[in-house]
């Protein structure tokens, strides 16, 4: 992810789910920040989770993350 300043936040996505069948399929994944960012976010830490549903039939998607993020200068 990129801030309004330019600084990037990387992080990874791990145990993933589809929880329902194609067309329309609600999904589920954790994430996880990892070092390696820049500015503010080069030692930046934490995590959580994104739900979201996809409908595989007309491309639309909507998803929400809930987690935390803790990063010091």
């Amino acid at each position: 992810m990129y801030a309004a300043n330019g600084d990037i936040l990387r992080g990874t996505y791990t145990d993933g789910a589809s929880l329902s069948p194609p067309p329309v399929v609600d999904f589920q994944d954790f994430f996880t920040f990892v070092n390696g960012g820049t500015g503010r976010f080069a030692n930046a830490s934490g995590g959580g989770v994104e739900f979201g549903v996809a409908d595989l039939s007309d491309g639309s998607a909507q998803w929400r993350m809930e987690g935390v993020i803790s990063y010091g200068r």
